[in-house]
């Protein structure tokens, strides 16, 4: 037997060094989900997790505690568990199968496994996202607010950039959105989703599209409209909460949203108002929404290493907003090779094993 047939998977597929949270490859997340090893330290990290999910959902939602911290030292698998509980969440289908199935015959509890189950048979959404990549102004605490509208407008179709997002949910509000893409393809002989974040050079058309499709009377209002929204414009914490609280009250009260944001804890890096703004969205956010809308952080610092120097009462604001804290142990990277990459098949550990046996002094020394 060669070395390379002992193992239960085959030794030469690709396997990504490092897990990204925006590598959405279906046949990626195939590998993730089915090779991810469930030690008994993220199985206790599920439990954690589930318990508070399934604890909020029992309560008919909770405004204040809808905050997850999940800390661990680099290499410790915090992204790798983000992005999981991301498709488990929301028990995605990945190669015909549900997020949640893949783990039937991993090393989950009983109970925790049940958890998973009940929730996934939820109306949820996740956003996941790396903070820092999709933050166009890094050094602006405002850049998070930005940041957490830009992956929301993106989740529902819409442009990233708010001013032009404003502007079509204007258009569907009105009935007319599918009516201007198609005068506008006609008019630019290209598409609205691949010219709208150039709106400042396709005024014309844009506006002579708003005119057909009859969202406004005359062309010179529509530029008006069209130089309105090719200015660069941000939104505030407000108006960030009442279009997301507006968005679910559409969907129902038993719809659920996760904002899932990997490495916040390095994006706030010591900046005391980027922390108060991430304490300020999620208690705003916790309120208007009614607990329907949950904030997941990732952060190579717990929660009260992060918020150190803030004001003791914003201090006890941040914590009671994250009540879940997960911490993820580097200790399980050895159990996770061992699992994932060198397991090996039972014909396989019985001829290893006969041949340790017998050279077991020779090994040794």
């Amino acid at each position: 037997m060669k070395v390379g047939e002992t193992f239960v998977k085959d030794i030469s597929r690709s396997m990504n060094p490092v897990i990204k949270v925006n590598d959405l490859d279906k046949d990626a997340l195939y590998q993730e989900l089915d090779e991810y090893v469930v030690t008994k330290d993220i199985d206790r990290n599920l439990e954690k997790l589930y318990k508070g999910v399934s604890g909020r959902f029992s309560m008919g939602g909770d405004k204040n505690h809808i905050g997850i911290w999940i800390s661990g030292d680099f290499g410790s698998g915090k992204s790798h568990f983000l992005k999981i509980v991301s498709l488990l969440l929301q028990n995605s289908e990945i190669s015909d199968k549900r997020a949640v199935d893949y783990f039937k015959k991993k090393s989950v509890d009983p109970s925790v496994l049940q958890m998973m189950q009940e929730v996934g048979k939820r109306d949820i959404d996740t956003i996941l996202f790396d903070i820092d990549s999709r933050s166009r102004r890094s050094n602006d605490e405002d850049s998070l607010v930005q940041a957490f509208m830009s992956v929301f407008n993106e989740k529902l179709g819409l442009c990233t950039d708010p001013a032009v997002a404003k502007f079509e949910r204007f258009l569907i509000e009105k009935g007319l959105f599918q009516d201007f893409t198609t005068k506008f393809a006609r008019v630019s002989h290209s598409t609205w989703e691949h010219e709208r974040t150039r709106v400042a050079f396709m005024k014309k058309q844009i506006a002579e599209a708003l005119v057909d499709c009859g969202a406004y009377s005359t062309e010179d209002e529509a530029r008006d409209v069209v130089t309105s929204i090719s200015k660069s414009s941000q939104v505030s914490v407000e108006e960030f909460v009442d279009i997301v609280g507006a968005y679910c009250e559409s969907r129902g009260p038993d719809y659920t949203l996760f904002f899932m944001a990997d490495e916040v804890g390095q994006f706030i890096s010591g900046n005391v108002q980027k922390m108060l703004k991430l304490q300020t969205i999620t208690e705003r956010i916790g309120v208007r929404c009614n607990g329907q809308v949950w904030i997941v952080v990732t952060s190579q610092e717990d929660v009260d290493a992060v918020v150190s120097g803030v004001s003791s009462n914003d201090f006890s604001k941040i914590q009671g907003r994250f009540t879940t804290r997960i911490k993820m142990a580097p200790s399980d990277v050895k159990e996770v090779i061992e699992k994932r990459v060198l397991q090996k098949t039972d014909e396989a550990a019985i001829e290893l094993g006969a041949f340790y046996d017998a050279n077991r002094t020779d090994i040794q020394n």
